[in-house]
């Protein structure tokens, strides 16, 4: 119930939030299906058919339709949605979050927070980076949101039998 929650949460932001519009020809991808906007529904239906199960959310009407991606064996399992207007892809959604919905909830809160600080300090013009760093012993990635003189860090360590994760607050180098 939780989950059917956050895919209306999540097509009711894309409705209202503006959208934001990059460079290149991004895409979203699920499995091995690559979703870009402006596809048509039929093919994507059909490709993600394929692959997965698809739910059409009610409210949909002629020219406008939501769709949940699920999986084919649990179908409690939700990866995504997607939006169509006039038979065209205008919105991909794809789930990032773990499954255990409460380290999801202390993963988002903590993004969250970081951000929403940024922006109370007139911190909104960011940038983004990665780095990983390959010993024999270890794996170490990190991803930097640096929005003015501050940063939020996300750092993975992988090594013999340990993993950890860590989201930091940085300010100056």
């Amino acid at each position: 119930m939780i989950k059917y929650f956050v895919v209306l949460v999540s097509t009711i932001f894309l409705l209202v939030v503006p959208s934001i519009v990059q460079a290149g020809d991004p895409s979203i991808s699920f499995g091995t299906v690559d979703l870009k906007t402006g596809m048509q529904e039929e093919v994507v239906i059909a490709e993600l058919n394929k692959e997965y199960d698809l739910e059409k959310l009610t409210g949909s009407s002629k020219d406008s339709s939501s769709w949940v991606i699920k999986s084919k064996v649990q179908r409690s399992q939700l990866y995504g949605s997607i939006s169509f207007k006039n038979g065209k892809l205008t919105s991909v959604v794809r789930y990032v979050s773990p499954d255990d919905q409460q380290k999801g909830y202390e993963f988002a809160k903590a993004v969250y927070g970081l951000i929403s600080q940024f922006e109370k300090e007139g911190n909104s013009v960011c940038r983004i980076s990665v780095g990983e760093n390959n010993a024999p012993q270890f794996q170490a990635r990190a991803a930097f949101i640096v929005c003015g003189p501050k940063a939020m860090r996300v750092d993975i360590v992988e090594g013999k039998g340990t993993r950890s994760g860590s989201i930091s607050e940085v300010l100056g180098e």
